[in-house]
């Protein structure tokens, strides 16, 4: 019995120890940009747990910048004109944006239900909603890779 319980006591811990957030990503802060630039910023809030096991990768105009986590944000320093911020697991979620120099655009994410994986999907907001949604969200930080250990050759057996 006493076995029973403890199993279950540690499994709910190592539980929620899992699905806490990983609050070493810095906090927003906003881009600088060139005369020349503008920026679209790709975020995503968690307001329920349908889909919080996947981080589904952001691509802008064909080239992954980062995957979107919950409570993160990514961003995108392009040039004026079209793109598209798109990402895809099961199906795929497609965005144009039409940048001017000098502004801000942003796109929430979300990640739905699927049947084998959650289904992102993508939604340009108007800046002022953007604006105040960003704020409370960390920067996604791509993990550094792990360093390869040197085989050492001279070692005894």
């Amino acid at each position: 019995m006493h076995k029973s319980l403890l199993a279950v006591v540690l499994a709910a811990i190592s539980l929620g120890l899992g699905c806490q957030n990983n609050n070493t990503d810095p906090p927003f802060h906003e881009v600088l940009l060139a005369p020349n630039e503008s920026v679209i910023y790709v975020y995503r809030l968690s307001n329920s747990y349908e889909g919080s096991a996947i981080d589904p990768p952001i691509v802008c105009d064909g080239k992954i910048i980062g995957y979107l986590r919950e409570r993160t944000y990514l961003y995108a320093i392009v040039p004026p004109g079209a793109h598209i911020i798109s990402s895809k697991t099961e199906t795929e979620s497609v965005v144009h944006v039409l940048t001017e120099a000098g502004k801000s655009y942003y796109v929430e994410g979300e990640v739905e239900m699927g049947f084998f994986e959650g289904r992102p999907r993508l939604t340009q907001v108007p800046e002022d909603i953007g604006k105040l949604a960003i704020v409370e969200m960390r920067e996604y930080v791509p993990p550094s890779p792990r360093p390869v250990a040197t085989p050492r050759w001279d070692v005894q057996r």
